[in-house]
């Protein structure tokens, strides 16, 4: 039977946490990378948010805009009627046109 106090056991158990002292170390590395810096995070939704709200803003103007856009009520009953298509349908349809409604059947039939 081998010593316990023998030279190769010492060797072998010094070995052996120098293993294990670099799989923690490894560990450790990788937790640390891992790690958020919250004044990125922070940066980048502060970031986010203010291309969401433009986007909103952008969308309201575009709204704002096809709600100036005078319609007539025959063309939207026309595409109501030939596209088979809600009356909000048919009204946003024509206003994305500027109120041609040739113009809008053309562009919901290529569609």
């Amino acid at each position: 039977m081998a010593d316990p106090d023998s030279p190769r056991d010492a060797q072998q158990e010094r070995s052996d946490a120098h293993r294990q002292a670099k799989d923690l170390e490894r560990v450790t590395d990788y937790a640390e990378e891992k790690e958020l810096d919250t004044a990125k995070v922070s940066k980048a939704m502060s970031e986010l948010q203010k291309a969401h709200q433009a986007e909103q803003e952008a969308q309201a103007a575009k709204e704002r805009e096809l709600a100036a856009v005078v319609i007539s009520k025959d063309d939207v009953e026309l595409l109501e009627r030939e596209l088979e298509i809600t009356k909000l349908e048919a009204e946003r349809l024509l206003r994305e046109h500027k109120g041609n409604a040739v113009s809008a059947i053309r562009a919901f039939i290529s569609v």
